[in-house]
């Protein structure tokens, strides 16, 4: 999880370090967005949202973050929502039953 207005990682561990995650979605990722009690409030389930989550040398379906040892993200100054007020679906809950797909993170110790 991400604080939005904050751009920190939320439930990171110190020993995690710096952190550069790579992840290619094929078009078919879904995305939550929740309020600050960490409550959902809508999803969608599409193309990365790249008004929230910044596209990478041209394609948008690729999540590319750099995480700094404070848990500081690479991310938009003034994110954009829109993806989520055109193509939402309200939840009440999240499915914690997904089957999600495992992806490699590669996990560095370098200053960013």
């Amino acid at each position: 999880m991400i604080n939005l207005k904050t751009h920190k990682l939320l439930n990171s561990k110190p020993e995690y370090g710096s952190l550069y995650l790579q992840a290619k979605v094929c078009d078919s990722g879904t995305y939550f967005l929740l309020d600050k009690d960490k409550k959902t409030i809508c999803k969608i389930a599409d193309y990365v949202p790249n008004g929230l989550i910044p596209e990478v040398d041209g394609c948008g379906d690729y999540i590319r973050l750099r995480i700094n040892e404070d848990d500081m993200i690479n991310w938009f100054e003034e994110p954009d929502f829109s993806d989520f007020m055109e193509d939402f679906e309200v939840v009440e809950k999240i499915d914690v039953h997904i089957k999600e797909e495992i992806y490699t993170v590669y996990q560095s110790r370098v200053h960013l």
